[in-house]
């Protein structure tokens, strides 16, 4: 269970599927449908994604257009001297507030917020009322001057650790409700997994690309050089030859298969 942090109270979040809306509740029975049509939307995002970067950009793009926040942004926390949360995509009207504030993820005042405590805590965080709430008190003026009132932060993990944190705008208080923080948990856990599953991707194809790159050196050199390789696996007695050696020997790889004898066919009689 992720725990969600509101005010200085910790509770539990359940997992979406045993969210239970009633219908004596409209007001909390609108948040929650908004959050699911937000994951729902995420979700699909996050499944055609080819790259991290647009998929960061279009998840702040989908938060603004279907949840109808003030503002969304992602950012990721780096490891230097003075520990900055640095904005990696955002949307909304009101993204020139992210170039009047510094944010941090230490335990300096700037490191007290909702994204900074989520980086560093791994837990979401939600300030009911930006403009009572002391933690907030770095980024106040300029946040009311945007129109804020009430910010939820999700953290973001990178191979099973925090690295970011996704923080949400609204323009009332107390607009962040449990049962939709346990919604936009969710959310924030599908992206992490999105971004993770691309990266892995990526590695895979960076490692094959350097495979590939290494073969065809090594194969240029032997063509220079005008010489050949193989390697003998002695547990399987398979032999596998460059096409270099091929070329050395005069076959063509399509009419014969590499063996030991053949090999040792082609030694001088002294090297047998």
């Amino acid at each position: 269970m992720t725990l969600i942090r509101q005010d200085n109270d910790l509770f539990q979040r359940p997992r979406a599927k045993n969210v239970v809306v009633s219908v004596s509740r409209a007001p909390e029975s609108e948040r929650i449908n908004r959050a699911l049509r937000l994951l729902t939307a995420v979700t699909r995002a996050a499944r055609r994604a080819t790259d991290i970067a647009s998929l960061r950009v279009e998840i702040c793009d989908i938060v603004i257009g279907v949840g109808g926040y003030c503002l969304a942004w992602i950012g990721g926390a780096e490891n230097g001297p003075d520990r900055r949360v640095v904005p990696l995509a955002r949307a909304g009207k009101h993204v020139a507030y992210l170039d009047r504030v510094v944010v941090t993820w230490d335990e300096a005042p700037t490191g007290q917020g909702p994204v900074g405590t989520a980086i560093r805590t791994g837990e979401a965080v939600v300030i009911r009322d930006i403009a009572a709430d002391p933690r907030f008190a770095p980024w106040r003026a300029p946040a009311l001057d945007h129109g804020f009132r009430s910010v939820a932060a999700f953290p973001l993990s990178l191979d099973g650790q925090v690295r970011g944190a996704m923080a949400l705008y609204a323009a009332s208080t107390d607009a962040f409700h449990p049962e939709e923080c346990s919604l936009l948990a969710d959310l924030a856990d599908e992206v992490s997994f999105a971004v993770n599953a691309l990266r892995a991707a990526s590695s895979r194809q960076e490692a094959e690309t350097a495979l590939r790159r290494s073969e065809a050196s090594l194969a240029r050199a032997q063509r220079i050089a005008n010489v050949g390789s193989w390697e003998w696996d002695l547990r399987s007695n398979k032999v596998v030859w460059s096409d270099q050696t091929f070329n050395l020997f005069g076959l063509d790889p399509a009419d014969v298969e590499p063996s030991p004898e053949l090999l040792l066919n082609f030694a001088h009689p002294e090297d047998r």
